[in-house]
């Protein structure tokens, strides 16, 4: 049996709202004609979809599973009509669903609301927290949302986040042990404070291409951070800020007073000449590469 596709909208109030009044008040009908939507759809599914316990309503199990499809179902038509030929966040009048961890909920998620509030006030963000079922069925969930930030796991699991429990710990920023063929470009942190992001972002940019051009070349299949080149470094950040005056890293205590999370304290210019030298006498030495007859032997 054919089904009215306009009967979407009004199976996804029902289904939120588990009532056929407060489904009725919230699309602005009568309840008579939501009523009557309700018996089609269960004609059409076989299913109560919503049944009596005591003076409430509450969603069978086939409701409970059509709820999220429904929602994503609106969601994606929502999308092509609201599509235009160009974006004008002043003019724009949507909501976005970003899917995000606490971590990040909290690093940039007021930032990013007052930026969308001042530049684009008709623009609604909906954050979605990041929960493992999202990431076991990733192709369904990521169809509706706009953007999506997952957490960055290393070998054995390990997570970035709990590696950086105590401080950051990385090489000039970019490399981390124990997590192969990941690039870190665009933070401060143990790199250096971006004054001029945009020439931070080039240096960096051309030090992961450098690096993954030679690896291609010689036929490596990963790269990663020898641990010893590791504490070098966070070292060398160390010795370089002694000695400068009332310098506030903004950093909690770790085993290097702080330091290890800040930015290069010798500032952008001789951060990335250090990262240049070292591309040309160092990396072979601080690096691990590995090639497919390495996963063999």
């Amino acid at each position: 049996m054919g089904l009215d596709l306009n009967l979407l909208v009004p199976l996804d109030a029902l289904l939120q709202e588990c009532s056929v009044t407060r489904a009725a008040q919230r699309l602005g009908l009568s309840q008579p004609t939501v009523s009557a939507a309700l018996a089609r759809l269960r004609r059409h599914f076989g299913d109560e979809l919503l049944t009596r316990v005591g003076n409430a309503y509450e969603l069978t199990p086939l409701a409970e599973r059509l709820a999220e499809q429904t929602a994503q179902a609106l969601g994606s038509a929502d999308r092509v009509f609201q599509t235009r030929p160009d974006f004008d966040p002043a003019q724009a009048r949507r909501e976005f669903t970003l899917v995000v961890t606490d971590v990040h909920l909290a690093t940039f998620g007021r930032t990013l609301a007052a930026l969308v509030r001042d530049t684009a006030p008709g623009v609604r963000l909906r954050f979605q927290h990041l929960i493992p079922q999202i990431i076991r069925r990733a192709d369904e969930h990521l169809r509706t949302v706009d953007a999506a930030r997952f957490p960055i796991t290393g070998r054995g699991g390990e997570s970035l986040s709990d590696k950086w429990a105590g401080g950051v710990r990385t090489l000039h920023g970019i490399l981390a042990v124990g997590f192969p063929n990941l690039f870190l470009v665009g933070s401060p942190a143990q790199a250096a404070f971006p004054n001029n992001y945009a020439y931070l972002l080039y240096g960096q940019g051309s030090y992961v291409s450098t690096l993954v051009k030679r690896c291609l070349d010689e036929g490596f299949t990963s790269v990663e951070v020898h641990p010893e080149a590791e504490e070098r470094w966070a070292q060398q950040i160390k010795e370089r800020a002694a000695g400068i005056p009332a310098v506030d890293f903004g950093c909690a205590p770790t085993p290097y007073g702080g330091l290890i999370s800040s930015g290069y304290p010798g500032g952008p210019v001789e951060y990335l000449r250090i990262c240049r030298e070292w591309l040309e006498d160092g990396w072979q030495r601080d690096l691990i590469f590995r090639s497919p007859s390495d996963a063999t032997a």
